[in-house]
């Protein structure tokens, strides 16, 4: 561990600066070094991880290098976390480690607080109050603490606090990832669901016993049915959103509502019958692969419920080798399966999705299956010039994170403004569209308005309406939005939910 890192801790300690950034691999070490010497201070300490088995394995870390650690979360049985959490009222030098709601633990003016991987969407609650755990840990530790941040790739927003000063880096050493580009610009066969680089990849790495993973974004077949003459999508007819397909029932079917139909011949826009398989999922993989290879797996949510699933599939992988296709629910286990080769289909959906932080997560995404793994990383796209593809194979993300950040600032994004999501929820239409409309025309400069749009996927008899707000001042937005959380500014029947910092657009 390079002796800087020491040095950084104890300057927090002192208030120079209260933050630190702990950017690179393997950030246990210094987070248990960072407890050590802040335990001495005879306050407690937090570790909050956006997994449970990440919290677990901390722990079992830590107990390993004599800390007697306090594990909380909600896979514990209800006695053993309510007994837990009681410990902890009266807890002076103590490490707590848990997932998000760990946050909260009842210990009185912790010294340090750890949000390891916080650009994960498990550090977000879904559910109200929807804090976020990097905010209520800054505000723990803001007077008289330490917050050190985590990240194997830290997300944009965060790097813009070095670059103000309030984040101190330490840059821990990590393995120079291993990525390739395969250009599908020159694929021949577009009718294959992979390209001829990645087949031949996958199918050397079979032939040898080795394990070759095969990354795909989504589950099921396919994305659904595109039409070659118009373009069109076929899409729900009650949320708008493609339709996914199904090969065991040639059917079409909706993710969000559960609308169902025959797969149509012909497109329903122009009706040519020049209807496509749109993109490749892991079901559509994996039976491709088995015409090519004896052992294949396959892991997504379809057929791993529960952590005993996954390991069902994994281990043998693990043991025998092979192909595994998988969705990200295989990241938080490559350090374990070490696969040989990792092949990421079609990346082109990671890049431009409608989301202003697509690139910073297909970036991170990358980096994380290089350095876990060790292995090399195949990315196919159409677009090898994308900035987030260029700098997940260099030696400095400086240039990424300066482009992306004037970008950001150019068009009102975090960090320079504030994002909050405001999905209004009625059983008409009209009362719906009447209450969205009267929060957009109080918005008052300089907050920004996007929407409002319906809402795919609403409850059987309800409408819902959303908008976001680019908000310069917190307090504003909450003056704003203030009466209608309270139901002074809208009828009984609508419901009203207000999101700071989604983690979807």
């Amino acid at each position: 561990m390079p002796p800087s890192v020491e040095t950084a801790v104890r300057e927090a300690m002192r208030g120079d600066p209260r933050a630190l950034l702990v950017a690179g691999w393997n950030r246990a070490p210094t987070y248990l070094m960072a407890a050590r010497i802040a335990l001495d201070a005879g306050r407690p300490c937090l570790a909050v991880f956006p997994s449970v088995d990440a919290a677990s394995a901390f722990a079992r870390a830590a107990a390993g290098a004599g800390f007697a650690p306090v594990l909380v979360h909600g896979d514990l049985p209800p006695a053993a976390r309510r007994s837990a959490w009681e410990s902890l009222r009266s807890a002076r030098g103590m490490l707590v480690i848990g997932t998000r709601a760990a946050v909260f633990a009842p210990v009185a003016d912790p010294v340090l607080a750890i949000v390891d991987d916080e650009d994960n969407s498990g550090h977000k609650e879904e559910r109200a109050p929807r804090f976020v755990t990097r905010v209520v840990a800054e505000a723990r530790t803001r007077e008289t603490g330490v917050l050190i941040i985590g990240a194997t790739t830290p997300p944009v927003a965060t790097w813009a606090g070095v670059e103000a000063g309030r984040l101190r880096l330490v840059a821990l050493p990590s393995p120079r990832p291993r990525i390739g580009v395969v250009d599908l610009r020159r694929r021949p066969d577009p009718g294959m669901p992979v390209s001829r680089p990645v087949l031949d990849a996958v199918r050397r790495v079979a032939r040898s016993g080795g394990r070759a993973l095969v990354l795909a974004d989504r589950k099921g077949y396919a994305g659904g049915l595109h039409c070659a003459e118009c373009g069109a999508v076929e899409r729900c007819p009650q949320c708008s959103v493609a339709l996914s397909y199904d090969r065991s029932g040639r059917r079409l079917s909706c993710r969000v509502c559960g609308f169902a139909m025959p797969a149509p011949n012909v497109c329903s826009r122009c009706g040519a019958a020049r209807l496509h398989l749109l993109g490749a999922g892991t079901e559509r993989l994996a039976a491709f692969f088995r015409r090519l290879a004896p052992r294949v797996w396959r892991l997504d949510a379809d057929v791993a419920a529960n952590v005993r699933d996954v390991t069902a599939v994994l281990a043998p992988f693990r043991e025998q080798g092979g192909v595994l296709v998988a969705t990200t629910l295989v990241v938080p286990w490559l350090e374990w399966l070490r696969p040989n080769l990792v092949a990421v289909v079609s990346a082109d959906r990671w890049l431009h999705r409608p989301e202003f932080r697509a690139a910073e997560r297909i970036l991170s995404l990358l980096r994380t299956l290089s350095m876990a793994s060790r292995a090399r990383v195949l990315v196919e796209t159409s677009d090898p010039n994308h900035p987030a593809l260029l700098a997940a194979a260099a030696a400095s993300l400086r240039p990424f994170y300066a482009e992306e950040t004037a970008l950001r600032r150019a068009l009102d994004y975090p960090p320079f403004r504030s994002l909050v999501a405001v999905v209004v929820s009625a059983r008409s239409a009209a009362v719906a569209d009447a209450v969205i409309a009267r929060l957009a025309a109080d918005a008052a400069p300089p907050t920004e308005v996007l929407g409002p749009s319906p809402v795919p996927g609403a409850a059987a008899g309800r409408v819902e309406r959303r908008l976001v707000l680019k908000v310069a001042d917190r307090s504003a937005a909450r003056s704003l939005l203030w009466p209608l959380v309270t139901g002074a500014a809208a009828p009984s029947q609508v419901k009203v939910v207000v999101d700071v910092d989604p983690i979807e657009l």
